[in-house]
C-alpha cells in the first residue's frame, strides 16, 4: 500500500481499563508494517488515555512532518466522530496552520469484517 501522507494517526476512543488501549497500539504497528514508503503511524485517544490527538500532532509536527491523515477507528459515526474529532481537528488547524490535516471516513462496516466474525465464532468457547 502506498500513501502520499507523511504520517497516519489512528484515533481510538480510549479506555480506563489497563491493557485495553494496547489494541490500538498493536493496530498501529500492523498498519505501519503494511505501508510502503514508511509513513509514520501513531495511535491517539479521544479520552481516558494518552496520548491524545493534540499531543500526537505536536510530536509529529516537531519532527517536520506536515501531511497527516487521521483515521477514526470506529464502526459508525457517533458523537465522537461527528462532533468531537472535527472540533479537535479545527482547533489544531488554527494552532498549526502549517499542517495539512485530512480526516478519513470511519472504518465502518465492511464485508471483510464478516469473515473475522466467523473466525471468532469458530474460536468461541462455552
Amino acid at each position: 500500500m502506498t500513501t502520499d501522507y507523511e504520517a497516519i494517526v489512528l484515533i481510538g476512543h480510549g479506555s480506563r481499563r489497563p491493557g485495553a488501549n494496547e489494541a490500538l497500539e498493536r493496530l498501529s504497528e500492523f498498519v505501519a508494517n503494511g505501508a510502503a514508503g514508511s509513513p509514520r503511524v501513531e495511535p491517539a485517544f479521544l479520552q481516558f488515555a494518552q496520548p491524545d490527538i493534540p499531543s500526537v500532532l505536536e510530536r509529529i509536527a516537531s519532527d517536520g512532518l506536515r501531511r497527516i491523515v487521521l483515521v477514526p477507528v470506529f464502526f459508525y459515526e457517533g458523537a465522537h466522530v461527528a462532533h468531537d474529532i472535527p472540533e479537535i481537528v479545527a482547533s489544531e488547524r488554527r494552532k498549526r496552520p502549517e499542517l495539512e490535516l485530512t480526516v478519513s471516513p470511519v472504518l465502518g462496516i465492511d464485508e471483510r469484517i464478516a469473515s473475522m466474525v466467523w473466525d471468532r465464532i469458530g474460536s468461541a468457547r462455552p
